[in-house]
């Protein structure tokens, strides 16, 4: 199934195609990317229900964000490189991303104001950025607060599917393939998909990763029995989730 424009008529077309495969559906949520059109055309397609942005990709938007704008200030070239730098030296720069790369770790009623105490509280260098984070995050009609706040539940990615593209990759060793070749090449997929499945479903997790995500189930319920105040909650996820530069 192939895709030359990401619109809504698009979007649902496939999703409909997917849907008719099927007798019966029993969808609660979905993981998706932050694509134009997505949204709506799951919507559209199987109805009302939990859409959830995926943590990497919301990470990785800001991540491109701050590459593109720079910083603007007298104290900093507007370089990209400079941006990496910056959050590596542990400056209240780098405090400010680690907040806003945790706050889908935040209720949702609790999202908003806890960013816009942190744009009072910054320096003007990031205001381009906040701004950007306003616009696109904290009041977007389409991609609303509560379909990318993770709070309560397990930190989900699409990753899998990431994982199943770079295996094609692999597979084809050379990009921009004949249709022909392609078509070979996804046949012979599909004739394995069970035992990709059944490799995905029974991978295991990190320990790591187990034990960073007790951490935060540990402050979740602190939050929930009203021990930490939402701002506190934010101050420590923005310690243990939050991209990694080497």
């Amino acid at each position: 199934m192939f895709m030359k424009l990401y619109f809504f008529s698009s979007h649902l077309h496939v999703f409909q195609l997917i849907k008719d495969l099927f007798t019966e559906t029993k969808v609660k949520s979905f993981v998706v990317d932050f694509e134009k059109g997505i949204c709506q055309g799951l919507r559209a397609a199987f109805g009302i229900l939990q859409i959830h942005g995926c943590v990497f990709h919301f990470g990785q938007t800001f991540r491109r964000k701050f590459h593109q704008l720079g910083l603007e200030g007298n104290n900093f070239q507007s370089t990209p490189l400079r941006c990496d730098r910056v959050y590596q030296e542990h400056d209240s720069m780098y405090k400010l991303l680690r907040n806003v790369f945790a706050l889908p770790i935040l209720p949702s009623d609790d999202i908003p104001p806890s960013f816009t105490k942190r744009v009072d509280l910054e320096v003007v260098n990031m205001l381009s950025f906040l701004r950007y984070v306003e616009g696109n995050n904290i009041h977007n009609d389409k991609w609303t607060v509560d379909s990318w706040s993770d709070y309560g539940i397990s930190i989900r990615t699409k990753i899998d599917v990431e994982w199943w593209h770079n295996r094609l990759n692999r597979r084809t060793r050379k990009g921009n393939l004949p249709f022909y070749l392609l078509i070979t090449l996804l046949y012979k997929e599909a004739r394995e998909t069970g035992s990709v499945v059944r490799l995905s479903q029974d991978k295991t997790t990190s320990k790591e990763t187990t034990k960073g995500q007790g951490r935060l189930i540990k402050l979740w319920e602190k939050y929930g029995n009203r021990q930490i105040r939402p701002n506190t909650l934010l101050r420590c996820c923005a310690r243990l989730y939050g991209p990694c530069y080497t």
